[in-house]
């Protein structure tokens, strides 16, 4: 059997990893596999499979939770991220496994906030006190560190870029 496509995101990771790992290779597999790529992983770090809070036990083999083309998935140290999204005054706050990505982020503080679908369409997620407006498929713990598991957003307007006349 051929192996499996790991794309990971972690804490301390810039850029997605790509791994190939055997389809009965584990979530601990993945933590080996990790420091093998010269990512820093420590036994207190956990597997967790992309937008979802709760993370994989070690045990859990690469080919369960795999699709067809692979996995996607997040290896952090904080088993939650504090979530603020402020936007026109108004703040809401929840807390996500760090494999949750900004687009499910955004998601979910649009509709708390009572925010249609077609408004959200014209919002982007900006960290707080910055410019910087990660890609929609960035998991939040990617952007908190763990010594404070915790990222702030303030919910802003997509530049449009416009044509030449």
């Amino acid at each position: 059997m051929s192996k499996i496509n790991v794309f990971l995101q972690g804490e301390g990771i810039k850029d997605v990893v790509r791994l190939q790992l055997e389809p009965q290779s584990t979530a601990l597999d993945v933590r080996h596999a990790c420091a093998s790529h010269g990512l820093q992983v420590n036994g207190e770090a956990a597997v967790f499979l992309e937008d979802q809070d709760e993370p994989l036990i070690d045990e859990v083999t690469i080919e369960s939770v795999a699709g067809k083309h692979g996995v996607r998935l997040h290896v952090h140290r904080c088993r939650r991220v504090s979530v603020r999204v402020v936007y026109s005054g108004r703040v809401v706050e929840h807390v996500f496994g760090p494999g949750r990505t900004i687009g499910a982020v955004k998601r979910s503080a649009a509709k708390e906030l009572g925010i249609s679908k077609e408004d959200a369409a014209e919002l982007i997620l900006q960290i707080a006190g910055t410019h910087e407006q990660p890609d929609v498929d960035v998991h939040i713990g990617t952007l908190a560190a763990c010594s404070t598991c915790a990222i702030s957003f303030d919910l802003v307007p997509n530049p449009r870029i416009q044509g030449a006349a």
